[in-house]
């Protein structure tokens, strides 16, 4: 009854704030173009609050290609939402040295090429390589897909992509270190079955996604598919120690659940989706830790504002003998876009440290 409780002041919250940045934006570029506040105004407003709450009941509800394509606009209006809030900001000084009218103008050719931009950035992913030494008895190759979020919006076919590039990069192991699918409703049976192609080993670890999707659907579309998923367990494979770690919001869960599953006659290969314990791993003889959750913001200003949280938002840390890299992460969260950031497929190579 309490989470209830919190779960519709949380609701009630974001659908207030977000109705008044709907108002201030549409308001201002009426006013700026000389249009009346009137019936037009107050039709805009509602359909731009209602469209995203609307879409996601619809794709929970039904699973088909028209509340997909509904639910994927919808999110893009969101990502479009915040562009315009800074461009509208902009416009705020903008209008003390022209004219409104071509103010308002501006702001709507500017944003719109972001917008542009954005959705180019969001579909497509880099990939970077990085080599590293570590106690290991042979080169170590791992191919890292971090957030791929493949769901409503990133599809199968989204993954098949991922699989494409790294079959020819070649890679000894692949790992998903969380938010690996995302919702809203129900996955497609057949979501993750690109990851049956890698002939490869291939390992993962719950993100928040995976939660918020709900466990029984995660391990429906996980299971028969050619990948492990470590949940607080570990997995040996090739001298290497692989360990997976639930994602939580506690900041204290790696320290919570790591004690205990190292090894120390192995490289020890920790998956956790959030940059936080980073010390408590290095303490308990992690080698390497990947994560990713914090997309570098993924959309300005956020790639600014995540700092705030997760200093360590994304590339490599180093305490003592570990490594940490954070992974912008393959896929988006949300709208399909990137902007100030870009999604990324990394390949670490691990050499055997000279005696």
């Amino acid at each position: 009854m309490e989470h209830d409780k919190g779960t519709l002041v949380v609701l009630t919250i974001f659908l207030t704030v977000f109705a008044l940045v709907h108002a201030y934006i549409i308001g201002r570029l009426f006013v700026w173009l000389g249009m009346p506040l009137g019936v037009a105004y107050v039709w805009i407003v509602a359909g731009g609050v209602l469209v995203f709450p609307v879409a996601s009941a619809l794709e929970q509800r039904f699973l088909n290609w028209g509340t997909r394509a509904l639910y994927t606009l919808a999110t893009i209006w969101m990502g479009t939402l915040t562009i315009l809030l800074l461009t509208v900001v902009t416009g705020e000084l903008l209008v003390l040295f022209m004219d409104s009218e071509l103010v308002a103008l501006t702001v709507l050719v500017v944003t719109a090429g972001a917008v542009v931009y954005a959705l180019v950035a969001g579909r497509r992913f880099i990939v970077r390589e990085h080599t590293i030494t570590g106690p290991v008895k042979k080169p170590l190759r791992i191919a890292m897909a971090s957030d791929v979020h493949a769901g409503a919006v990133h599809g199968k076919r989204y993954l098949q992509l991922i699989v494409d590039e790294i079959k020819p990069r070649g890679a000894d192991i692949v790992i998903f270190p969380g938010d690996l699918v995302d919702g809203p409703g129900r996955l497609p049976d057949d979501l993750l079955e690109p990851i049956d192609d890698l002939g490869i080993p291939a390992f993962h670890s719950f993100g928040n996604h995976e939660f918020y999707v709900g466990e029984e659907e995660v391990n429906r579309v996980l299971k028969g598919r050619k990948v492990t998923s470590l949940r607080n367990t570990t997995h040996d494979i090739k001298n290497i120690h692989i360990i997976g770690i639930d994602d939580a919001e506690d900041r204290k869960q790696v320290a919570n659940q790591l004690p205990g599953l190292t090894r120390k006659d192995s490289f020890n290969l920790l998956l956790y989706h959030r940059p936080d314990g980073f010390e408590i791993a290095a303490q308990q003889g992690v080698h390497l830790m990947v994560s990713g959750h914090t997309h570098n913001g993924q959309i300005f200003p956020f790639t600014l504002l995540v700092k705030l949280r997760f200093p360590r938002k994304k590339g490599w840390y180093t305490h003592k003998n570990s490594r940490l890299f954070v992974s912008t992460g393959a896929g988006t969260w949300g709208p399909p876009m990137r902007l100030g950031s870009r999604s990324e497929l990394v390949f670490i190579t691990v050499q055997p440290e000279k005696k």
